[in-house]
């Protein structure tokens, strides 16, 4: 449990909501989540003085959550050249209702070629005024980034080699794109909303990508900017973009 900066904390253990830690940094140093913990975090805003790092993973059957408070928990990185939140293979770890803002991306997940993150999921988060990425994907698989809104930053949200999917997310005012998404994997771009960016969705790959059912309009360049093969556009609604609705290269 988390209790933001200004609130006094004095037997700060952060095992129970009266004995918070001050800062989740605070807490990830403390202690090493396993699989099932919960990290709730509190009403406020969070300024960071280095970014927040997670390393540890939860299993298939029970994640690690880290849930922000309906009111609102944001994250200030204050430094667009750092991320606010990164994460260095990892399975198993859902974030959730938490705002991100300032860093060169606001939320990083990776792994490498040889070993893929797995089951990161993002839901219901805000990520703006990101310097780059609003969310960042590298060799991630099984991933949800899902009903997110991503805005304010140069690219929304970002994922190359990764499977799972980005559904229900809210992308817009973002300087480059919307979506992004390169994947040699199953991937699929579903319900998502790209708007008054300047290209709404690139999208491209060899194998499995399924982009259906998104809006995509009013953005200054193409709505869909697409290349590869294996590669489904399917029932997506495009209108008003300032380019090609749908501009597909091989």
């Amino acid at each position: 449990v988390l209790r933001p900066e200004g609130v006094l904390c004095v037997l700060e253990h952060g095992l129970a909501p009266v004995t918070p830690k001050a800062t989740l940094k605070a807490l990830l140093m403390a202690y090493r989540l396993v699989p099932g913990d919960v990290v709730k975090v509190d009403t406020g805003t969070w300024d960071l003085d280095s970014t927040v790092q997670l390393f540890d993973s939860g299993s298939a059957a029970q994640a690690i959550t880290l849930v922000g408070s309906p009111a609102g928990s944001l994250f200030d990185r204050n430094d667009t050249s750092e991320d606010c939140l990164y994460m260095d293979r990892v399975n198993y770890v859902r974030l959730e209702s938490l705002k991100m803002t300032g860093g060169e991306s606001g939320i990083h997940a990776e792994g490498v070629s040889t070993n893929h993150s797995r089951g990161v999921e993002v839901v219901g988060c805000e990520v703006y005024g990101n310097q780059t990425y609003g969310m960042y994907f590298q060799y991630v698989s099984n991933s949800v980034i899902a009903s997110n809104i991503c805005r304010n930053s140069s690219c929304g949200i970002y994922a190359s080699y990764c499977s799972g999917v980005a559904k229900a997310n809210d992308c817009y005012a973002n300087s480059s794109y919307g979506l992004s998404v390169y994947s040699q994997y199953s991937f699929t771009l579903e319900g998502n909303t790209s708007h008054e960016n300047s290209y709404g969705m690139s999208v491209s790959g060899s194998y499995g990508l399924d982009v259906v059912g998104n809006r995509v309009y009013l953005n200054t360049g193409d709505g869909i900017l697409g290349g590869g093969w294996g590669m489904r556009l399917r029932r997506n609604t495009i209108y008003s973009n300032g380019g090609n609705g749908v501009h597909v290269n091989y």
